[in-house]
């Protein structure tokens, strides 16, 4: 499975690479919104995403313009945003699942499982 991973903390990445380096998938991560619209000009099967993005909810419009072009890939929120308000919004745009932040590789582990088929 080809996942992109757009998050703009390194640290964050870093996380996930390091626990998706232990799989059989392959990560591309990427820091911005213009780099993932390059990314996905290769296959993807899955998009995960930290919807604030350098300082703004950008990861929002990304998802708007995704559903848009009849994006039919799954959309996973990895984000620290947790008010109702938000996670309402993340599920309007197709994200599912959403995990917050801070989580463990274990509830990573699960998200990811979701998509093997």
């Amino acid at each position: 499975m080809r996942i992109l991973y757009l998050e703009d903390q390194p640290s964050d990445a870093e996380l996930v690479a390091r626990y998706v380096e232990t799989t059989h998938h392959k990560l591309v991560t990427v820091d911005s919104i213009e780099a993932a619209w390059k990314a996905l000009e290769q296959p993807i099967d899955v998009i995960m995403m930290d919807i604030v993005i350098r300082g703004d909810r950008s990861g929002f419009t990304f998802a708007e313009a995704l559903q848009e072009q009849g994006n039919d890939r799954p959309l996973v929120a990895i984000t620290a945003l947790n008010t109702p308000n938000d996670m309402r919004r993340c599920r309007e745009l197709g994200f599912d699942p959403i995990l917050q932040k801070p989580f463990t590789i274990d509830q990573l582990a699960d998200v990811l499982d979701q998509f093997i088929g």
